[in-house]
């Protein structure tokens, strides 16, 4: 099971199990610290794959940037550095994603 699918587990579960919420007044919106950090991972993962997806179909379609560019090693190691290029601005503060996800299931970014 994913990340992702770990969240949004714990958030149904907390969305009918309320004492597993807490004694906060709002319960439906309420989660565990475990499940709302999982949620909050899984936000953050998804928004990398989204800029990754972005990035490579910003950087495939144009032409490779000789001498630096292209080649073997770009064709097979592109979509890997792509990857983590997309963690590393969703790690920061990413564009946004990650935390319209978070505030369309009623939790705080």
């Amino acid at each position: 099971m994913t990340t992702i699918h770990k969240a949004q587990a714990a958030y149904l579960n907390a969305l009918h199990d309320p004492q597993q919420v807490g004694k906060e007044k709002n319960a439906r919106n309420a989660l565990s610290p475990e499940a709302a950090q999982q949620l909050k991972q899984g936000a953050r993962e998804l928004e990398a794959q989204l800029l990754s997806s972005m990035l490579g179909e910003a950087l495939v379609n144009g032409k490779p940037n000789r001498p630096f560019g292209g080649g073997a090693g770009e064709h097979q190691f592109g979509s890997m550095l792509r990857d983590e290029i997309g963690k590393a601005i969703a790690s920061q503060k990413g564009v946004g994603v990650a935390a319209m996800i978070i505030r369309s299931l009623g939790q705080k970014p």
